[in-house]
């Protein structure tokens, strides 16, 4: 009986290797691949992987993507900062890198399934496949991978979809895997510095004019580059009452600060929306929505989607920090039907 064959995206951590493990567990033949996106600075992670795959005697191989991850998500990164707007680079990494430029690898090597240690569950349906939310709430990764279409999604396999974090780490522990570092919350490619400082050096981060929702000037800020949508700390304001980052404009390179109550909208509009079943909701019965990771869910009374590509959202209470530039993703109940990018 020939084994069905899998990639498995290993980084050195323990999800990812947990996956690799479980997959050869299930009866794949996995070949276990390090994506080097940041250069030499990887390579200890990479050794990591390589070391975990010879354990559970699988092929490991390191595959070079750094070029692409650089036009891809940094560049990316850096362009939308510059432009005002709070990106979400997980979100590109996913669709340009570990499901567009590792699938396209998996393509070359005839393989059809790409594993990934993405807490998310895929089910198949009648008439596709259904991404739904994790079992482990916590760690829940579905709202990364809204962008991701039904060709992507039936070649993916998530094998910790079903199980918690701690779980996974008991795996491991008793399979007697080499041990991991701890994880890191950090964006991958920050390399422990904070957005502003990484930012200095790639985009425009000259001083410039605090003002108030009615344009009167109250202080200078050091550089747009430094804030994002619903901040209170670093303001460098003094005032009676908390005051908070409402929006900037690049254009003036003026910073937008007021009160809390100020952050709170009713809509949005989203960009470049997609939807996983290749088709938009038809009304917003049921429907939620996250504007960023690790937030509630909030249920919605309307939405309408546009033939560019763009949708308004209504939300049924205020939502505060709508920031533009952080992913917007729409769920029925714990299915991720698809979302887009905050313009407005």
């Amino acid at each position: 009986m020939i084994k069905p064959q899998a990639i498995t995206a290993m980084s050195g951590g323990v999800d990812s290797s947990v996956s690799a493990m479980l997959l050869k567990r299930a009866g794949f033949s996995v070949l276990g691949l390090t994506m080097r996106l940041l250069g030499q600075t990887q390579e200890k992670a990479a050794e990591r992987a390589a070391a975990v795959a010879e354990y559970l005697g699988i092929e490991h191989r390191v595959i070079d993507f750094t070029e692409k991850f650089q036009s891809s998500v940094i560049d990316y990164f850096c362009a939308e900062y510059a432009g005002g707007r709070t990106p979400n680079p997980c979100v590109v990494c996913n669709r340009q890198i570990k499901f567009g430029a590792l699938l396209e690898a998996a393509d070359s090597l005839g393989i059809r399934y790409l594993a990934t240690g993405h807490y998310a569950r895929i089910e198949p349906s009648a008439s596709g496949y259904r991404l739904l939310e994790a079992a482990d709430g916590a760690k829940d990764q579905s709202y990364f991978l809204y962008s991701l279409d039904q060709r992507q999604l039936g070649r993916a396999l998530f094998p910790l979809g079903f199980l918690s974090k701690s779980q996974v780490r008991e795996l491991a522990e008793s399979a007697g895997l080499p041990s991991f570092p701890s994880e890191s919350q950090d964006i991958c490619f920050l390399g422990g510095q904070d957005y502003g400082s990484f930012l200095l050096n790639r985009a425009d981060a000259a001083p410039g004019e605090i003002i108030e929702p009615g344009g009167k000037v109250i202080g200078r800020h050091r550089g747009l580059v430094h804030y994002t949508v619903g901040q209170r700390h670093g303001l460098g304001i003094s005032s009676p009452v908390p005051k908070f980052v409402l929006g900037v404009e690049p254009a003036t390179n003026r910073l937008i600060i007021g009160e809390e109550k100020d952050l709170y909208r009713h809509s949005a509009r989203i960009q470049d929306v997609s939807w996983i079943s290749g088709y938009p909701p038809s009304d917003a019965s049921g429907l939620s929505a996250r504007i960023r990771y690790r937030m509630r869910k909030v249920p919605l009374r309307s939405i309408e989607v546009f033939p560019d590509r763009t949708a308004a959202l209504g939300f049924s209470e205020p939502v505060r920090g709508v920031a533009p530039g952080q992913s917007a993703v729409i769920y029925l109940g714990c299915e991720v039907l698809g979302g887009g990018i905050i313009c407005a």
